[in-house]
């Protein structure tokens, strides 16, 4: 569900771009549990921290989740560690990280972007990322017990 053609067509070539970028990290059931595990944190955080938020059903959160997840894990899987392999995968989680921060409201507050003719709700980006990070961490745990590596391409 999407407010507008428009929204619907840039979190669909998000998803596009994202799932690409991060394929030699996630495979695609990684991204399909990265995908899904945030929607539910995202439902778990907005139900608990924000009830008056019952009407969301956008997907960017759940995107902000699959970012952080290939995000993560390609930071924590990257070998050789050296600054010259490390700092695309810094910047992309880190700079993520500054991005979700800084959009939070206050009070709980719905910024409205003119361009949607609607609300945002960055509060599912902070619950996506959370879960995202929490989740790469967890892959790039789980590559390093079964010796594996980041793809070269």
């Amino acid at each position: 569900m999407h407010i507008n053609w428009p929204h619907a067509l840039i979190n669909a070539a998000a998803l596009w771009i994202v799932a690409r970028l991060y394929a030699p990290d996630l495979s695609a059931t990684r991204q399909a549990i990265a995908l899904a595990a945030s929607a539910l944190a995202i439902s778990a955080s907005l139900a608990w921290l924000h009830p008056d938020i019952e009407w969301y059903r956008g997907l960017s959160g759940a995107l902000h989740g699959l970012f952080f997840a290939g995000a993560a894990t390609w930071l924590l899987t990257e070998r050789p560690r050296s600054l010259g392999r490390l700092w695309l995968p810094a910047l992309l989680f880190l700079g993520g990280w500054v991005k979700v921060v800084f959009e939070q409201p206050g009070a709980g507050a719905l910024p409205r972007a003119d361009w949607l003719g609607a609300a945002v709700v960055p509060q599912a980006h902070l619950a996506g990322a959370a879960c995202g990070t929490a989740l790469g961490a967890l892959f790039a745990a789980a590559k390093a017990r079964a010796g594996e590596q980041r793809d070269e391409q």
